[in-house]
């Protein structure tokens, strides 16, 4: 008599007890019938599935990083870093991000990136160039947020500059409107200065 099923193995004592019976001529009592039975369905049966998890929390919305942002990242040429300003204007879900602070590869007044930036979409071009050849061509990014102000995009760190914000009151000669921004010297002084976008 086979008593295995598969490659699962019954315990002994019943191996022992059913061979005993089956050879001295007599039945197995139902007791053991059921006790091998009840073996072969433990051990045949499938795991008990693991429970799913689920994450407690959702992600924090966008920030709206309109305002003006400051990188000491920008390097031009490679290896000379700047120190920049640039003033995005993030609307629903598009981003311009243009320079205040420009240098020979980048220069002021370009834009630096710009594209799609909200809870669902991250596609941005940054700007790029060599100074004999300014903002000459576009490279895909991503910005990751660190907080509401600061983030990184290829390879730059952006703070945003607190008391400043961005006003759109300047037509440019090539017909856009470019951004002009107005710093508080203080918080409680109300003082301020006031200057067009550099370019």
């Amino acid at each position: 008599m086979r008593l295995m099923k598969s490659h699962k193995v019954l315990p002994l004592s019943v191996i022992v007890l059913t061979f005993i019976l089956v050879a001295c001529g007599g039945e197995v009592p139902t007791a053991a019938r059921f006790e091998i039975a009840q073996t072969l369905a433990t051990r045949t049966a499938e795991p008990t599935a693991r429970p799913t998890l689920t994450p407690t929390s959702t992600p924090s919305p966008v920030p709206d990083l309109s305002g003006i942002w400051e990188s000491s990242d920008y390097q031009c040429p490679f290896g000379t870093f700047h120190t920049e300003q640039i003033s995005i204007i993030h609307t629903n879900n598009n981003l311009v991000a243009r320079k205040i602070t420009g240098d020979p590869c980048v220069p002021a007044g370009d834009i630096t990136f710009e594209g799609s930036f909200s809870e669902d979409t991250n596609s941005l071009l940054m700007t790029v160039g060599l100074p004999p050849e300014p903002s000459s061509g576009k490279i895909p990014v991503q910005i990751s947020l660190i907080d509401h102000n600061s983030f990184h995009i290829n390879g730059l760190l952006f703070v945003r500059q607190a008391g400043a914000k961005v006003n759109l009151d300047i037509i440019g000669s090539n017909g856009e409107r470019t951004p002009t921004y107005y710093h508080h010297w203080g918080a409680s002084s109300g003082s301020h200065i006031a200057g067009p976008t550099e370019g």
